[in-house]
């Protein structure tokens, strides 16, 4: 991988990072600063030593090993164990001060050797020590190595515990490196079994073709067969060229962009993404069967009585002759009164409490995610509703008018139907119209005659007997037309009734849903995410 290859994915790791909505701020942070510390050691590869790490269990022989590389004791080592308890640093002593820390869990020492002053080297306490700060200490220090010298015995090679903590560490298993200690104890034939048995082993991690050194460092000046320490000082020692540095650096840094993207979709978890867009489905059906079973009374939470209130509007709009009007305020009274067309009356909080049980399950989902939006009230938005509507200028606009040509048929309709019996009343009072009328309609000594007769019969039993056949007939004429009006009102009524809940239903359900549309954005933003990052690991992988 060239290290252009290596800033690209750092670049969309980057840009996957500040774009994302998934991690939270600091975590956004956090992976950011990762991205530039590793830009900055691939930009720093050859102007920086190479650092080597001896990392190994207890009683291995580390200590002896960089003693004899340090060509003097700097690390004690002792029977007792585990013995080192800090971390045991060999580098030049020209180095830059940014390489002299001062940490109380190191101890530097240093030397004038030039021929190896481009490498530091690290003498680590023993990670599987009795002691847990030692095991947290390898991982901690370790970060900053290049190169991991593993050092086992023949007692402790097929241990577990090395092979566990190998995938903690940020380092590629190109850039490791097996020693094999004490082979002074062994023949040739069982140190070969071992090294043998011991590539099995790490060929079982997925480790190979990495350099194995079986040696002796308490005899390392002396001549043994199969003894590999003069070997092992070569290979540390030794000069790199350009092109080898910047391997190791680009491995190392490769290694750790794929523990990283491995790291962030562990911490994700698409199983929570996924199981909070079922949690707003669930919601959803329930807001549907919510505005479903609301749409009959919707409006009786804005009003005590909405049914009434439409049909007042409607009657109001409608145009009476008096006596006709009289007639339908008598029946709309006796309706009333009757308790017909009366809604039973809904109280707010049956609906109120529904959504407070649907806010606690969104900001509950919302709790467990960096969801950025202001908390969720849908019960609020339900309240803000009602006070809106419950203005009549609100709802006014929905009810429509009754047309100016249906408003004068019916006015000539209560004309007609209210007048010819009038008409016939003065006629019969009259006398009766000549045979000759429709001739010559305009005759002045018959018209006295005609007027004449209904003065005079007026006050005569006929007349009054007239005269009250007149009122029951005008009388069933007006109930009977307002009683027409009347349920064509409370039709009307129905109608609009339906139509306004539907409309009214419907506006509560769309506000009540855009309160969730932020959390629905977030989910399907956060499905995305998560899958460029599973794209990208994959690609690395």
């Amino acid at each position: 991988m060239t290290p252009k290859t290596i800033k690209n994915d750092l670049s969309i790791i980057k840009t996957w990072a500040q774009q994302n909505v998934i991690l939270s701020s600091q975590e956004t942070m956090d992976v950011l600063q990762w991205c530039e510390q590793q830009e900055s050691i691939l930009n720093l590869a050859l102007r920086s030593p190479i650092k080597i790490g001896l990392i190994g269990g207890t009683g291995v022989g580390k200590s002896t090993i960089i003693n004899k590389l340090a060509e003097k004791k700097i690390s004690a080592d002792h029977n007792i164990r585990p013995y080192t308890n800090k971390i045991i640093v060999y580098q030049y002593k020209d180095f830059a001060p940014i390489f002299d820390k001062n940490d109380p869990l190191t101890i530097i020492h240093h030397h004038d050797r030039k021929e190896i002053s481009h490498l530091i080297l690290y003498d680590f306490p023993d990670y599987d020590s009795l002691i847990p700060d030692h095991r947290q200490m390898v991982q901690q220090y370790s970060k900053e190595l290049d190169i991991i010298i593993w050092v086992t015995s023949p007692e402790k090679y097929a241990d577990q515990s090395m092979l566990s903590i190998m995938p903690t560490l940020l380092q590629s298993s190109e850039n490791y490196c097996f020693v094999l200690n004490k082979i002074d104890q062994l023949t040739i034939e069982e140190t070969a079994q071992i090294i043998g048995h011991w590539n099995i082993l790490l060929g079982q991690s997925k480790i190979s073709d990495a350099p194995i050194f079986a040696i002796s460092a308490i005899q390392s000046n002396e001549i043994i067969d199969n003894n590999d320490f003069q070997t092992l000082k070569k290979w540390i020692f030794k000069k790199r060229k350009e092109h080898e540095i910047i391997q190791i650096k680009q491995s190392n840094i490769d290694h750790q962009i794929r523990q990283k993207t491995q790291q962030l979709r562990q911490q994700i978890s698409d199983q929570k993404i996924s199981d909070i867009q079922k949690k707003i489905k669930k919601i959803h059906s329930e807001l549907a069967v919510f505005e479903k079973n609301r749409k009959d009374d919707i409006l009786e939470l804005l009003t005590s009585d909405a049914h009434l209130s439409i049909h007042q509007y409607l009657s109001q709009q409608s145009r009476f002759l008096w006596p006709v009007g009289l007639a339908f305020l008598f029946i709309r009274r006796l309706k009333q009164n009757s308790g017909q067309n009366r809604p039973q009356k809904l109280s707010p909080k049956i609906p109120e409490m529904f959504l407070k049980s649907i806010d606690r399950q969104v900001n509950l989902m919302c709790k467990h995610t960096p969801f950025q939006e202001d908390q969720i009230s849908l019960s609020e938005i339900f309240d803000n509703f009602i006070n809106h509507y419950q203005d009549a200028k609100q709802i006014v606009p929905y009810l429509g008018k009754i047309s100016k040509t249906q408003s004068f048929f019916f006015l000539m309709r209560q004309w007609i139907a209210v007048f010819v019996p009038i008409i016939f009343f003065f006629i019969y009072l009259g006398g009766g119209l000549p045979s000759d009328f429709l001739d010559n309609p305009v005759q002045i000594t018959y018209g006295v005659m005609f007027l004449l007769n209904i003065i005079n019969r007026f006050f005569h039993i006929d007349g009054l007997t007239a005269m009250f056949s007149l009122m029951i007939i005008e009388t069933f004429i007006c109930l009977h037309i307002a009683g027409t009006w009347y349920n064509r009102m409370s039709y009307q009524t129905n109608h609009l009734y339906s139509n306004l809940s539907n409309q009214v239903s419907n506006q509560l359900s769309g506000s009540l849903l855009n309160a969730l549309k932020p959390l629905e954005d977030w989910v399907d933003k956060a499905q995305r995410d998560y899958q460029s990052l599973v794209d990208l690991s994959n690609e690395e992988a």
